[in-house]
């Protein structure tokens, strides 16, 4: 499990942003990690990581929807 560095403000890239998303999306729906968890492990402000997984649910769901159409 690989651990994305703590930025120090500032916007992040799309790339950062991106990897930063996966490891949450691992942490959270894989290993069950709360927010908070997460925040503590990677060292990231928790607000940001209760946004990324807030889109994740939200592209999750935007996935199934799509599914359930076709």
């Amino acid at each position: 499990m690989t651990l994305v560095q703590q930025k120090k403000g500032g916007r992040y890239t799309k790339s950062d942003q991106k990897k930063r998303r996966e490891e949450v999306y691992k942490l959270h729906f894989d290993y069950g990690y709360s927010a908070r968890k997460i925040s503590e492990m990677m060292n990231i402000n928790r607000n940001t990581i209760s946004n990324d997984i807030t889109i994740l649910y939200s592209k999750l769901n935007e996935e199934m929807d799509k599914e359930s159409v076709d």
